[in-house]
């Protein structure tokens, strides 16, 4: 964050809570994870995956719990979301009448 707001008189007091993780929530999109710093994907308690093509992408998320190949595989519009805390995992789609993509 500091490198992205260091100029910000709200920076300052932001960094305790970021860097440890208190009481800060952020939603972000991302095509290429394995470019988001460690700091803020390694305290991700969820992560929702649209289908990815990177091979370096599919690393990074091995490396979060998800399942590189089923993720490669999604048809457009689809997603699965893993619960880093509980292990759990949810299928979707975007688009209407489209069905979820099989877990399995």
């Amino acid at each position: 964050m500091g490198r992205f707001a260091r100029h910000s008189p709200h920076a300052a007091s932001l960094h305790p809570g970021w860097q440890g993780g208190r009481g800060v929530q952020l939603l972000t999109g991302t095509q290429e994870p394995h470019r988001v710093n460690s700091s803020i994907v390694g305290q991700a308690a969820e992560l929702v995956c649209f289908r990815l093509q990177e091979p370096k992408a599919w690393n990074c998320i091995r490396d979060l719990g998800a399942d590189p190949d089923l993720v490669g595989a999604l048809p457009l519009g689809s997603f699965v979301s893993y619960n880093r805390l509980s292990g759990g995992k949810l299928a979707g789609n975007c688009f209407r009448g489209q069905p979820a993509p099989s877990l399995e």
